[in-house]
């Protein structure tokens, strides 16, 4: 095997990991509603009030009140419907 193969071959073997960039992971809506009431809409048309209490990549945390959380796949819900605040809206403008 001569040089110039070796160099395609160390070449092909090399792999990097990178970060994705904010564009490659579009906008984050679900944290800025921690803390704030929704109406969650199930797949099955079920609503469900309730306040944001936490997240992760596929699940998400209700809080019912009375000391009842619900833990919902992402996958299960079709929409979540929430009242923008000014503190959401950066003062005025569409949500960012």
């Amino acid at each position: 095997m001569d040089e110039k193969e070796n160099k395609i071959m160390d070449k092909s073997e090399e792999t990097t990991t990178t970060e994705p960039t904010d564009k490659q992971r579009g906008p984050q809506f679900i944290p800025r509603l921690l803390g704030q009431k929704v109406l969650c809409r199930m797949v099955d048309g079920r609503p469900l009030n309730a306040t944001l209490a936490g997240f992760n990549p596929y699940e998400i945390l209700f809080d019912l009140g009375n000391n009842k959380r619900m833990l919902i796949f992402k996958h299960a819900i079709s929409s979540i419907e929430f009242v923008e605040s000014n503190r959401d809206r950066g003062g005025s403008g569409p949500l960012r």
